[in-house]
């Protein structure tokens, strides 16, 4: 379970579609091109890229590598610990397959600041 977490965790700091800080980056990089300011936003594209490639190079390392004498003896983690890290990767995943309340919250609060 703590595996599948984590796997969840790197692939949402990638960037990857259907988790939550796709769509934060999305728009900040829309915002960017829109703003004409294009070149930051490859300048951050290339940064999406770069973090992408060490969070499969982690994933690959904890998932795919052959195991060793230390990484055999990992236990999981106890349920007390599970509960909170399942619960930020279910919300990780719900805000990224269902941005739009997430969104529209974050437009309402950026309005009422005047901003």
């Amino acid at each position: 379970m703590t595996s599948i977490a984590f796997a969840a965790g790197a692939l949402s700091l990638a960037t990857f579609p259907g988790l939550n800080v796709f769509w934060s980056e999305l728009m900040i990089i829309t915002a960017g091109i829109e703003s004409n300011m294009s070149i930051l936003s490859f300048l951050m594209i290339l940064n999406l890229v770069i973090s992408a490639a060490y969070a499969l190079r982690m994933i690959y390392t904890v998932a795919v590598k052959k195991a060793t004498s230390t990484s055999r003896k990992a236990k999981e983690a106890p349920m007390l610990m599970l509960l909170p890290i399942l619960s930020l990767t279910a919300i990780s995943i719900l805000i990224g397959v269902y941005p739009s309340p997430f969104i529209s919250f974050a437009e309402a609060t950026v309005t009422s600041l005047n901003l």
